[in-house]
């Protein structure tokens, strides 16, 4: 792995290789693990978002892994921004 110490639970499943080339834990905790991973397939590299928790001492996908190197983060970012002044979240 590319600069990065984690080892993300991903796996390869049904004749669909993956191999974990980077990626940023969002968030973890005991039950739960979020976060941005860079995999290669056999279509190339993708940037997925992935959610696990922690089910009977393994990871599990709780949230099936999904492309998003084609979202427009700017835009999200700015999104986030904005909601979290306007309700107060911190």
């Amino acid at each position: 792995m590319e600069g990065n110490e984690e080892v993300y639970p991903v796996k390869s499943y049904e004749g669909f290789e993956q191999k974990v080339v980077d990626g940023y834990t969002i968030y973890k905790s005991s039950k739960r693990w979020v976060a941005l991973v860079v995999v290669e397939t056999s279509n190339g590299r993708e940037l997925r978002l992935y959610s696990w928790e922690m089910r009977k001492g393994e990871w599990k996908v709780a949230l099936a892994s999904q492309n998003v190197g084609f979202w427009d983060w700017d835009v999200i970012v700015g999104k986030v921004k904005e909601l979290k002044e306007k309700y107060a979240i911190k």
